[in-house]
């Protein structure tokens, strides 16, 4: 799709402040009282001896970095950094 690390993060941040603008209550939460989300980006280049699995265990990273720094975030994680 040609969309810069840039560009999916301002899609992804408007995502997640579009959910936390619907207020659905989130009774059972120990975390927070409105439905919120934490959003984890794996952005990479294709290499070719990379597999999907890579990509996978690199958002899994990014989502557990935006659930540490304090949930309802969204963060990126390349081959050669974090950003969020």
């Amino acid at each position: 799709y040609g969309l810069t690390e840039a560009q999916v993060l301002t899609i992804l941040e408007r995502t997640r402040e579009q959910i936390l603008a619907l207020n659905i209550a989130h009774e059972k939460s120990e975390a927070a009282t409105v439905l919120s989300i934490s959003i984890g980006l794996a952005y990479l280049q294709p290499q070719p001896y990379q597999r999907l699995e890579d990509a996978l265990r690199i958002a899994d990273v990014a989502l557990y970095l935006a659930k540490e720094q304090g949930r309802n975030r969204v963060v990126s994680k390349t081959a050669n950094g974090v950003r969020g």
